[in-house]
């Protein structure tokens, strides 16, 4: 890329890149030696808690309790690894009166667009999505992350806890 572009300035960003793949990439753009920020993946704002639903019938239920108990008419995100599970979870989570709706890559694009303007502009509070939802959001108002399905990986975790 830098012999392409050998006047343009060149930044790459990565939340999740480990030493060897920035390492990799710095070569792949020819730009070896460059500046290198990081930081450290402690966030202080955070809290994890862990909730055991191997005996709840119905985990929706009992997500729909705690976002109307602890999180009224503020925004929260909640990951499903399945498509199925997003419009499941999104149908009941709507017929307990929660204010929320769905987010996958089934969606036609207006609609995606239109879900997302709509929990951007608070008009509904809980956005229900496969992980592909999470990487890149930037609303500063997120107060909860639930999870509905067990991620596949730590990495898919971390992309999902750390980045939203």
């Amino acid at each position: 890329m830098r012999r392409q572009f050998p006047g343009v300035p060149i930044i790459g960003l990565t939340a999740t890149a480990t030493t060897k793949v920035t390492l990799d990439v710095q070569k792949m753009l020819n730009i070896e030696g460059s500046l290198l920020f990081k930081d450290s993946f402690f966030r202080s704002n955070l809290k994890y808690e862990v909730y055991d639903a191997s005996t709840a019938k119905d985990r929706t239920d009992d997500m729909a309790e705690l976002i109307k108990a602890r999180f009224p008419d503020q925004s929260g995100i909640i990951y499903c690894l399945t498509i199925s599970d997003v419009e499941n979870v999104t149908a009941k989570l709507k017929s307990l009166n929660v204010s929320c709706d769905r987010y996958h890559a089934q969606l036609e694009p207006p609609d995606r667009t239109n879900i997302q303007k709509l929990w951007y502009n608070d008009k509904i509070r809980v956005i229900v999505a496969t992980v592909a939802f999470g990487l890149g959001i930037n609303k500063l108002d997120v107060r909860f992350v639930l999870h509905y399905s067990i991620s596949k990986s730590l990495e898919n975790f971390y992309q999902v806890t750390f980045h939203t």
